[in-house]
Protein backbone atom coordinates (compact mmCIF):
# COMPACT_ATOMS: atom_id res chain seq x y z
CA UNK A 1 0.00 0.00 0.00
CA UNK A 2 1.65 3.35 -0.87
CA UNK A 3 0.16 7.42 -1.25
CA UNK A 4 -0.87 7.04 -4.89
CA UNK A 5 -2.95 3.67 -4.28
CA UNK A 6 -4.81 5.24 -0.97
CA UNK A 7 -5.67 8.31 -3.25
CA UNK A 8 -6.64 6.14 -6.44
CA UNK A 9 -9.15 4.19 -4.00
CA UNK A 10 -10.23 7.46 -2.44
CA UNK A 11 -10.77 8.77 -5.78
CA UNK A 12 -12.95 5.55 -6.83
CA UNK A 13 -15.25 6.72 -4.16
CA UNK A 14 -14.93 10.28 -5.03
CA UNK A 15 -12.95 11.82 -1.92
CA UNK A 16 -9.57 13.44 -1.42
CA UNK A 17 -8.07 12.66 1.48
CA UNK A 18 -5.82 15.48 3.33
CA UNK A 19 -1.45 14.17 3.74
CA UNK A 20 -2.83 13.65 7.47
CA UNK A 21 -5.73 11.05 6.01
CA UNK A 22 -3.22 9.36 4.30
CA UNK A 23 -0.39 9.61 6.69
CA UNK A 24 -2.95 7.65 8.82
CA UNK A 25 -4.39 4.96 6.45
CA UNK A 26 -0.61 3.96 5.85
CA UNK A 27 0.12 3.79 9.37
CA UNK A 28 -3.40 1.36 10.28
CA UNK A 29 -2.67 -0.52 7.10
CA UNK A 30 1.01 -0.76 8.41
CA UNK A 31 -0.62 -1.78 11.91
CA UNK A 32 -2.61 -4.31 10.56
CA UNK A 33 -0.17 -5.80 8.43
CA UNK A 34 2.17 -6.46 11.08
CA UNK A 35 -0.41 -7.99 13.17
CA UNK A 36 -1.31 -10.82 10.59
CA UNK A 37 2.64 -11.13 10.35
CA UNK A 38 2.55 -11.48 14.15
CA UNK A 39 -0.21 -14.06 13.88
CA UNK A 40 1.56 -15.96 11.17
CA UNK A 41 4.00 -17.90 13.76
CA UNK A 42 1.19 -19.68 15.29
CA UNK A 43 -0.35 -21.17 12.19
CA UNK A 44 1.73 -24.55 12.62
CA UNK A 45 0.59 -24.30 16.21
CA UNK A 46 -2.65 -24.52 15.38
CA UNK A 47 -4.08 -28.05 14.00
CA UNK A 48 -7.62 -29.64 14.00
CA UNK A 49 -9.08 -26.62 14.36
CA UNK A 50 -12.48 -25.82 12.25
CA UNK A 51 -13.05 -22.77 10.42
CA UNK A 52 -15.83 -20.24 11.84
CA UNK A 53 -18.80 -20.13 9.48
CA UNK A 54 -21.11 -18.31 11.96
CA UNK A 55 -20.43 -16.33 14.97
CA UNK A 56 -22.59 -19.06 17.06
CA UNK A 57 -22.77 -23.13 16.59
CA UNK A 58 -26.44 -22.04 18.28
CA UNK A 59 -28.98 -21.79 16.28
CA UNK A 60 -31.01 -18.58 16.18
CA UNK A 61 -34.05 -19.02 17.87
CA UNK A 62 -36.42 -16.37 16.16
CA UNK A 63 -39.23 -16.45 18.87
CA UNK A 64 -36.13 -14.79 21.11
CA UNK A 65 -36.52 -11.79 18.71
CA UNK A 66 -37.80 -8.44 19.60
CA UNK A 67 -41.70 -7.63 17.80
CA UNK A 68 -40.98 -5.24 14.77
CA UNK A 69 -43.16 -2.64 15.51
CA UNK A 70 -43.65 0.70 13.74
CA UNK A 71 -42.75 3.84 15.75
CA UNK A 72 -44.19 6.95 14.62
CA UNK A 73 -42.37 9.13 16.94
CA UNK A 74 -40.18 10.22 14.19
CA UNK A 75 -42.57 10.26 11.35
CA UNK A 76 -41.72 13.39 9.27
CA UNK A 77 -44.63 14.52 6.84
CA UNK A 78 -43.71 15.49 3.34
CA UNK A 79 -44.28 19.26 3.47
CA UNK A 80 -41.61 19.22 6.87
CA UNK A 81 -39.29 17.13 4.24
CA UNK A 82 -39.76 19.35 1.03
CA UNK A 83 -39.45 22.51 3.39
CA UNK A 84 -35.65 21.03 3.97
CA UNK A 85 -35.08 20.00 0.28
CA UNK A 86 -32.71 21.96 -1.24
CA UNK A 87 -34.30 21.40 -4.77
CA UNK A 88 -37.84 19.98 -5.50
CA UNK A 89 -39.84 18.80 -8.53
CA UNK A 90 -43.50 19.31 -7.83
CA UNK A 91 -44.27 16.98 -4.34
CA UNK A 92 -40.97 14.78 -4.76
CA UNK A 93 -37.26 15.73 -3.50
CA UNK A 94 -34.57 16.25 -6.64
CA UNK A 95 -31.30 14.58 -6.04
CA UNK A 96 -28.21 15.39 -7.71
CA UNK A 97 -27.21 12.12 -9.66
CA UNK A 98 -24.48 10.23 -7.87
CA UNK A 99 -23.20 7.36 -10.46
CA UNK A 100 -21.71 8.00 -13.42
CA UNK A 101 -23.28 6.43 -16.54
CA UNK A 102 -19.70 4.53 -17.39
Amino acid sequence: MNEEKIKKLAKDIYLKPSKEVISLTLDLYSKVENGLLELEQFKDEIVNLKPLHKISETPLEFSLLRKDEENSTFLLKREEILANATSKTDSFVSLKKVLNDN
